[in-house]
């Protein structure tokens, strides 16, 4: 257990369950049964399903690269996709330049 809630872990078409006491196997005919137990189970456990979960973890570590080299990702991905790579690549230049002119120009 971690932190009060009982540890999911899929092996091949096996789930193993880890409590305080004692393991659980549980075996599936397929994947797919498997992955929507383990689905189900950590929504009960959690009240997250494993998608929030992962969405969650990944905005935590985007904000966490934001902060470290203080850019926007979001921002600049939106860019990106309006601008494309090049018109994005040219913004920057242009912007570096202003930076840089209105730096010399003081």
């Amino acid at each position: 257990m971690y932190e009060g809630v009982p540890q999911i872990k899929a092996k091949g078409n096996t789930v193993e369950i880890y409590l305080l006491e004692s393991e659980v196997e549980i075996e599936f005919d397929g994947k797919m049964e498997l992955h929507k137990f383990i689905n189900a189970t950590n929504k009960l456990l959690t009240g997250e399903s494993s998608v929030q979960k992962g969405a969650k973890k990944v905005k935590d570590t985007i904000g966490l690269v934001d902060d470290t080299l203080g850019i926007n990702t979001v921002q600049a991905t939106s860019n990106v996709l309006k601008n494309g790579i090049v018109g994005n690549i040219a913004g920057a230049i242009g912007k570096i330049g202003k930076s840089l002119f209105n730096k010399n120009k003081k």
